[in-house]
């Protein structure tokens, strides 16, 4: 993985991104916290947005 990040945002009434900040993402993480980021959000890899509520 080459980066992660965990951010808050902002949407419109049609449920479409408006806009996130990204606060303190990680460049090249190390393995053990993405098995526990994928353990929490079920992330099985590549690029997404995974909404947390």
């Amino acid at each position: 993985m080459h980066a992660l990040a965990i951010g808050i945002g902002t949407k419109n009434k049609n449920d479409q991104w408006l806009e996130v900040f990204f606060p303190r993402p990680v460049f090249k993480p190390d393995q053990a916290l993405i098995d526990s980021f994928a353990a929490v959000t079920g992330y099985t890899g590549g690029n997404h947005e995974i909404e947390l509520t």
